[in-house]
């Protein structure tokens, strides 16, 4: 019996040592550097369209001005906002998903710019 006892105290040391010697050691987080990105727009009537490249994770930070009336819509994040003539219309959003989604103004039919936003 007490040959028993011995052994299998001898295994519990042997197991806990061979677990703490092999155990994964947990890593240090990463950071991950994110950019932030500033964009203006003026719309006097004609306007051309631009291609924005950013990375997942970036913040961007855009100002509208129009000289008319009209509705804002970025695809993708949904983001629908009401831009009043000749006020600076100011928001932000984090690039979170990876695609191409468009920012457009619903009533004139005109394409501001087409976000490109690349995995990190």
């Amino acid at each position: 019996m007490r040959h028993k006892l011995v052994f299998i105290t001898c295994a519990a040391l042997v197991l806990a040592g061979l677990w703490l010697l092999l155990k994964p050691r947990s890593q240090p987080a990463i950071a991950v550097a994110t950019a932030v990105h500033e964009y203006n727009f003026v719309v006097d009537g004609h306007y051309e369209s631009r291609l924005i490249r950013v990375t997942q994770g970036d913040t961007v930070k855009i100002e509208i001005r129009s000289t008319q009336n009209d509705q804002l819509h970025l695809h993708g994040i949904d983001k629908h906002l009401h831009i009043t003539a000749d006020t600076p219309l100011n928001f932000e959003f984090v690039a979170s998903q990876p695609g191409r989604f468009a920012l457009e103004l619903h009533n004139s039919g005109i394409q501001l710019a087409t976000f490109e936003v690349y995995p990190r």
